[in-house]
């Protein structure tokens, strides 16, 4: 197991990733990248002259997603009786796409991605349940949304579920399942981002390779 999560976190080095992507898709007043977008391509360049990826601190409340969301996914199959493959600590897979951009989707499940969050703070779990278009999450959860469209483009799926999970609730509410369908304007709209922060890595990084 330690040998593929190593091999995980390499690929990830340097690499715009899909949970991250949503650093990129901000604009300054007058300027194609914000100063969080900025600073995030910098990072990037840092991890490829370090060859190591920035470590991110474990929180009590990431530690608490990861720690269901295995049980989240048993809730989920068994909720759709389908098949799910599910890639966790145990199974991480990174999909990419070009040089500097790639992603780790939660699981596949048939011709859907799907992506698992398990909130700390069940009030968040609340908010995701009275969910009711992709709209919806686009404007609460921005960094939700461009993860999942990147993560719909590195498979090639054009369908994912959003999927919150949260063990406290009464069981008819534990999970909430959000169909996601590929905007292709939107898709165009995180490529295009993505490019220009290519362009950006690569020439911070010609002043040093």
């Amino acid at each position: 197991m330690f040998q593929e999560v190593n091999e995980w976190l390499t690929k990830r080095c340097g690499k715009i990733t899909s949970s991250e992507v949503y650093k990129i898709m901000s604009s300054g007043r007058k300027e194609t990248f914000s100063q969080t977008a900025k600073s995030y391509i910098k990072m990037k360049a840092a991890e490829v002259l370090t060859n190591e990826p920035k470590d991110t601190p474990t929180t009590y409340a990431m530690e608490w997603g990861n720690s269901h969301e295995f049980e989240a996914v048993q809730f989920l199959q068994e909720k759709v009786k389908k098949d799910i493959v599910h890639f966790g600590n145990a199974n991480p897979v990174f999909y990419e796409k070009s040089k500097y951009w790639g992603g780790s989707p939660d699981g596949l499940m048939g011709e859907y991605v799907i992506e698992i969050k398990c909130p700390f703070n069940s009030s968040e779990h609340l908010e995701h349940l009275m969910f009711k278009t992709q709209e919806d999450l686009k404007d609460y959860a921005p960094e939700y949304y461009w993860q999942i469209v990147s993560n719909m483009l590195l498979t090639e799926k054009e369908k994912a579920f959003f999927i919150s999970y949260d063990p406290r609730y009464l069981e008819q509410y534990r999970i909430k399942m959000l169909e996601i369908k590929l905007d292709k304007s939107d898709a165009k709209f995180l490529q295009e981002r993505i490019q220009l922060a290519s362009v950006e890595l690569e020439t911070i990084l010609a002043n040093f390779l």
